[in-house]
């Protein structure tokens, strides 16, 4: 068995109304192919939107640990070693050692 969908035929009825029977589910297809193309237009721009935002989110990433490796190399320039200074900042250790190993410049620092 097939799944082909038959036209609908109505038998009575005067050619006028058949036109415009034929016309409005022709409309209603339509808007259905409007209403989709509508909402993948919707997901693109939303998708656009939210790439602009996690790149923004990736630069402020990247001052901020910039920052971060500016203010541990004061630390280190005190002689605060990274065990201290991770109980002093709150930050594990590993992160304070490739926040030091980067620093602001991209140079590696003491």
């Amino acid at each position: 068995m097939t799944n082909v969908r038959k036209p609908v035929v109505h038998r009575q009825g005067t050619r006028q109304q058949k036109l415009e029977a034929a016309r409005q589910r022709r409309l209603d297809l339509d808007r259905g192919e409007r209403d989709r193309e509508e909402r993948i237009d919707a997901a693109v721009v939303d998708f656009e939107e939210a790439w602009l935002a996690r790149e923004e989110a990736v630069a402020a990433t990247g001052t901020a640990e910039a920052q971060a490796a500016e203010a541990l190399q004061r630390l280190v320039e005190e002689r605060v070693n990274v065990a201290t200074a991770a109980q002093l900042t709150g930050v594990e250790p590993p992160i304070l050692r490739r926040l030091r190993s980067v620093g602001s410049s991209g140079e590696r620092l003491a």
